[in-house]
């Protein structure tokens, strides 16, 4: 159930799950995102938080941007945190982060902000249950223009220990003791900020000799190295992670099939949507297996002439944990 806390009590609680992402040693990658509030000595800024909605600003680091410009799947995976820390734990009755299930975002305009440059996440409250959380997110520029609009599906479990430690009537005293006896004692984590975007996400291409002799015919089949790089704070892959790779192997795929576009690379994603499905949501193996295949002008299309890129991601037992889907606008030779 959705509850209001107050903005103070809230801000506490956002610090202190803040402060814990920092300082974990299994999951970097929202230090890597340079999500560390401006009360922590970072440069991210919780504007404004309340019972429906809540503002929060931050940087967008160099590495996440393509030619100058923030890439759609970065934009997601500052929310993904962001819309968690300041948004979701905040609003549930029991501080839970939860697990995130579904990430989806949608280019309003073409997206014209870059390395450096502030945006504003506002994340607005639709329903947090016992089991299911869902949260609407709206991206927009420092002037406050929207860039892009999102959604966040969240499973609503935390374990049996922390909806004890943090029912109603201790949740206070659990923060402070959390704080106090564990966090203030451990030193904030050693990472290193990317320069580029494939010092995170280097695909290696191997044969597409991986899944059933049936199997369809991909674009890109490869291996991608994870470690605490890519992990949430508890250890299991971060959903900004997963969309930014699926992301990542469909635009690589995308560019294997110059002849559905008319130049040689394609159009930048203007919808990119990931499912966190199982295996990888509780555990980060050390290597995944990437399909990725593009579809043109598919049945559901809304856009006529789109290409659509279906991303899947396998852990080492060929359990298929991850689907990502983004649609790119390029226009296609025949239609010209």
């Amino acid at each position: 159930m959705a509850t209001w806390r107050g903005a103070a009590a809230s801000k506490r609680l956002a610090l202190a799950f803040w402060k814990f992402s920092r300082r974990s040693r299994t999951g970097k990658f929202g230090s890597l995102l340079g999500l560390h509030p401006e009360e922590l000595g970072g440069t991210t800024r919780m504007e404004f938080l309340g019972p429906k909605n809540s503002i929060v600003s931050t940087e967008i680091p160099a590495w996440t941007c393509e030619n100058g410009k923030m890439r759609l799947e970065a934009a997601v995976a500052l929310l993904d945190e962001i819309s968690t820390y300041a948004g979701c734990c905040m609003w549930d009755q029991r501080c839970r982060p939860g697990f995130s299930i579904q990430l989806q975002g949608r280019a309003l305009r073409p997206i014209d902000v870059g390395a450096g440059e502030r945006i504003k996440v506002e994340t607005r409250l639709q329903r947090v249950g016992r089991t299911i959380g869902f949260l609407d997110i709206v991206i927009s520029d420092e002037d406050g223009d929207p860039l892009i609009s999102a959604s966040h599906l969240k499973f609503m479990h935390s374990g049996a220990i922390f909806d004890l430690a943090f029912r109603p009537p201790f949740q206070e005293t659990t923060r402070k003791l959390w704080e106090y006896l564990v966090l203030d004692r451990q030193p904030e984590h050693e990472f290193t900020m990317p320069s580029t975007f494939e010092e995170v996400f280097k695909i290696k291409e191997e044969e597409n000799n991986f899944g059933a002799e049936d199997e369809a015919p991909v674009e890109l089949a490869g291996l991608v190295s994870l470690d605490a790089r890519h992990g949430n704070p508890v250890g299991s892959i971060h959903g900004g992670a997963a969309t930014m790779l699926g992301a990542h192997a469909a635009a690589l795929a995308v560019r294997k099939r110059p002849e559905f576009l008319s130049g040689e690379a394609a159009g930048a994603p203007t919808m990119v949507r990931v499912n966190l499905l199982s295996g990888i949501a509780t555990h980060r193996p050390a290597e995944a297996h990437v399909r990725a295949q593009v579809v043109k002008d598919p049945p559901q299309a809304a856009l006529p002439g789109s290409l659509h890129a279906h991303t899947r991601i396998l852990n080492e037992q060929g359990n298929l944990c991850i689907e990502c889907e983004t649609v790119h606008a390029a226009p296609r030779k025949d239609r010209q």
